[in-house]
């Protein structure tokens, strides 16, 4: 699989950094809504833990397993999406990272999808070289482009 768990927390800890920045949230709303959310009976192994201030400005994983990490990923816009201002671009890169991942789990995946795939992609690296001037794109963010071909060669 090219898109993997450490590309989609990087883009996770980058937005969650912009908008504690931004004051949209402190740690400690964050920190409140993972302790409150119901993740249900399937997802409660993978409950993440609170996310302290060290781990959220230099871990790449934010100081959870990958598992938690995941949840978390998925789960943020649920935790405080409706805090972040829906014009943010930063908000919108993520959920468009999301929108990626979302495609790239499929069941199935048809020519349409993976065409609309790439394009995904496409905006994605080019909001993120416009909005995060001081990150670069990662080799594992590159193989990202590879994706929509794979799916179709090989299947989701």
């Amino acid at each position: 699989m090219v898109l993997n768990n450490c590309q989609i927390v990087f883009g996770c800890r980058l937005l969650l950094q912009h908008c504690i920045q931004k004051k949209y949230f402190t740690l400690a709303v964050l920190n409140e809504g993972i302790r409150d959310i119901d993740l249900g009976y399937n997802e409660s192994k993978n409950q993440p833990t609170e996310i302290s201030t060290t781990s959220l400005a230099k871990d790449e994983k934010l100081g959870q397993r990958a598992a938690q990490s995941w949840c978390l990923t998925v789960n943020l816009p649920l935790l405080v999406g409706g805090l972040i201002p829906e014009e943010d671009l930063q908000y919108r890169c993520y959920l468009l990272l999301l929108a990626i991942l979302s495609i790239s789990m499929a069941m199935t995946v048809t020519p349409d999808d993976a065409c609309l795939l790439s394009s995904m992609i496409d905006d994605d690296h080019r909001q993120f070289r416009e909005l995060y001037k001081d990150e670069s794109i990662t080799p594992k963010m590159h193989y990202m482009v590879h994706l929509p071909s794979q799916l179709l060669s090989f299947g989701p």
